[in-house]
């Protein structure tokens, strides 16, 4: 509370969220008023042992509708063998190939794709399989699209 200078008591004014970090948005169409925001979609997995298996990570739902069009790995540890992993919507896989992370990158090293266009709708289950890998093995899976 702020007391005014006859002691009368008035609610403090609203304090707005914090604007989305630059990148997190889109702006489609273009001058004249026209453009609309449009959120990123992003669907991500944090994988801190890459051991083989199926559905390692969370099962993550879509947040909402949209198209994933890019993935990027980022290595925070890797191990002498490589590690190769695929993404699944719903079950099946996205990508006709394993994603391969390659034996001995270091902290920090990208694996980027783009060529693929997936449709995606509202609360689509997303998971992870690490189809070669060590325990050793910890990165960042995320794709992107609008």
């Amino acid at each position: 509370m702020i007391l005014t200078p006859r002691n009368t008591r008035i609610a403090k004014p609203h304090i707005p969220l914090a604007a989305p970090t630059p990148g997190s948005w889109i702006l489609e169409g273009g001058g004249g008023g026209g453009a609309t925001v449009v959120p990123v979609l992003i669907i991500g997995f944090g994988i801190n042992n890459g051991d083989v298996g199926f559905n390692v990570g969370p099962m993550l739902p879509a947040p909402r509708s949209g198209t994933l069009t890019r993935l990027i790995a980022v290595i925070k540890v890797s191990d002498t063998t490589a590690c190769w992993f695929n993404i699944e919507r719903n079950g099946v896989q996205i990508f006709g190939s394993d994603i391969v992370l390659p034996a001995g990158a270091p902290a920090g090293a990208k694996v980027v794709t783009t060529g693929f266009s997936v449709t995606v709708a509202k609360d689509d289950i997303f998971t992870i399989d690490i189809d070669q890998g060590t325990a050793n093995w910890q990165f960042v899976a995320q794709m992107e699209g609008t």
